[in-house]
């Protein structure tokens, strides 16, 4: 990645995790942080921005309804 000589470093909060869902994230972190494939690393630079991640087992993925509906004008 090329980042321009004059950048600021942004950092993005982490969003928020729903309960239920804490422990099988934290299993799923740990896996690509240590034990599978060493995919991913722990960051402590300026840099740093959130992901989502979503499993792809289709059994384990739960719609999600919009906060709001769109109301036609």
């Amino acid at each position: 990645i090329q980042v321009q000589e004059d950048a600021i470093p942004v950092k993005v909060a982490p969003r928020m995790i729903p309960r239920a869902a804490q422990e099988w994230f934290k299993g799923y972190l740990d896996q690509l942080l240590l034990e599978l494939i060493k995919l991913t690393e722990p960051c402590t630079g300026p840099w740093a921005a959130g992901v989502v991640l979503v499993p792809s087992d289709a059994d384990k993925r739960t719609p999600r309804r919009r906060r709001k509906e769109v109301q036609a004008t």
